[in-house]
């Protein structure tokens, strides 16, 4: 029953909101075929289409009755526009000053490093 209804609301909203309601216009579309089978008994369906949707639109007689087809006319009214516009926003940037670190390195008293420390590096592990 949800499926049901579910196609039938989707098929509400498409035939609102889109060209789809066009295919109502189908019985038309046969009828009308009837209608030129009957004057000219040789016309064939291709013909048919080609006449009402590839050639262009010529005033004849049954003119009003070809507009009643399918796909000839467009509904517009379910266009909707939406402008969207965004606030504008001044963006001002501050600069911070520049902040100077001095950075003091050690000084040695001497540039002369005692052996004993050099030596203690390179001794075999000691067990323990």
């Amino acid at each position: 029953m949800k499926k049901i209804i579910a196609i039938l609301l989707l098929s509400i909203h498409l035939i609102a909101t889109t060209e789809l309601y066009q295919l109502l216009k189908l019985p038309i579309l046969v009828e009308h075929l009837i209608e030129h089978k009957m004057q000219d008994n040789n016309i064939t369906i291709f013909e048919f289409f080609s006449m009402h949707y590839a050639l262009e639109d010529v005033r004849d007689a049954d003119y009003e009755r070809d507009m009643q087809l399918p796909f000839k006319t467009h509904n517009h009214i379910n266009q909707v526009d939406c402008n969207v516009s965004l606030p504008q926003y001044s963006l001002s940037v501050i600069t911070l000053p520049a902040i100077i670190q001095q950075h003091k390195t050690p000084v040695y008293r001497s540039l002369f490093i005692h052996s004993v420390y050099l030596s203690t590096i390179w001794q075999p592990p000691k067990t323990c």
